[in-house]
């Protein structure tokens, strides 16, 4: 999806949006990685963070989160520009801290930022048959193109 519209919603919600360390960034990554399969193998996790660290350094990336009530990081996007494409990527909230408009503050955030920075494309990339794509198109993304990737496992 591209940025290809003015935001229609109104970013609400509680805490503070603040940048994430790397190793902050990548707690989440490494919990979002387990939430469909809790007994994700630990040699598979690091190869997640690892290519995550990698593809962050190279894209020169901006991990923008909000933290919980304890100060703990409770929700993540990543921004990644090189001043002609900005490209967002990896929304996710922890579950207690979800329907509380974090997401939506940050992928707000991180969009606002990308139109400052006047780039000649922003996007995310967004499953069709998922939630989140309704959220991007209200943050003024718009559907460019289809695309399939297959996986199998070994």
């Amino acid at each position: 999806m591209a940025l290809l519209e003015p935001s229609s919603f109104e970013v609400t919600g509680t805490g503070a949006i603040v940048e994430l360390g790397e190793d902050e960034m990548l707690a989440l990554i490494r919990r979002w990685s387990t939430e469909d399969d809790p007994n994700v193998a630990p040699a598979r996790l690091d190869d997640v963070e690892d290519l995550c660290r990698r593809e962050g350094r190279l894209w020169h990336e901006r991990a923008f989160g909000v933290r919980d009530r304890h100060g703990a990081p409770a929700a993540v996007t990543k921004l990644r520009a090189d001043r002609a494409t900005a490209w967002l990527e990896d929304v996710y909230t922890v579950p207690e801290e979800r329907r509380q408009g974090h997401a939506r503050r940050l992928v707000g955030h991180a969009t606002e930022l990308a139109r400052a920075a006047d780039n000649d494309l922003t996007f995310i990339l967004a499953d069709d048959n998922d939630w989140p794509k309704h959220l991007y198109a209200e943050a003024g993304f718009r559907p460019v193109g289809l695309g399939w990737i297959f996986h199998r496992e070994k």
